[in-house]
């Protein structure tokens, strides 16, 4: 039926496309070692595809690039793997709405600037278009602060 758009893709609409809207903080966040903070982003749904957040294949989810699927320095215990930093906030997404994505962000590694870079993912479908998505990554700086 038409209310279910689980596996179906919008006439003339790319299946998998997003576009970045905004973040919590779009500069650089400061964490104290082993100390964590919350981070969250939004896209937009521009594809033709209706995201969610559980289920696989397909639940949209945020995780460390280039290279995809490395083990960050920064997982926090809200992660689900050392490489998947969370799944979109909202049971669903239908296209041209908006998705939040909120997760950790620890200060693991020793005090310093760092980038974390982070695409979308269909799990086990496809990446998103990293480019496209706008490149998002999160700049970093760890500090001794630990209060």
């Amino acid at each position: 039926p038409m209310a279910e758009r689980r596996w179906t893709t919008w006439p003339g609409r790319v299946p998998f496309l997003a576009t970045y809207l905004r973040e919590n903080n779009a500069g650089t966040e400061v964490v104290g070692r082993s100390k964590t903070i919350t981070h969250w982003v939004e896209f937009r749904n521009a594809g033709g595809r209706t995201w969610r957040n559980t289920g696989l294949p397909g639940r949209l989810a945020l995780a460390t690039w280039n290279p995809a699927y490395h083990s960050s320095p920064f997982r926090a215990a809200d992660w689900s793997a050392a490489w998947l930093a969370t799944m979109v906030d909202s049971t669903t997404v239908a296209p041209d709405g908006t998705g939040r994505l909120t997760f950790g962000i620890r200060g693991g590694p020793v005090p310093g600037s760092y980038v974390e870079t982070f695409n979308l993912l269909a799990q086990d479908l496809r990446w998103f278009d990293h480019a496209r998505l706008g490149s998002f990554y999160v700049p970093i700086v760890v500090t001794n602060v630990t209060q």
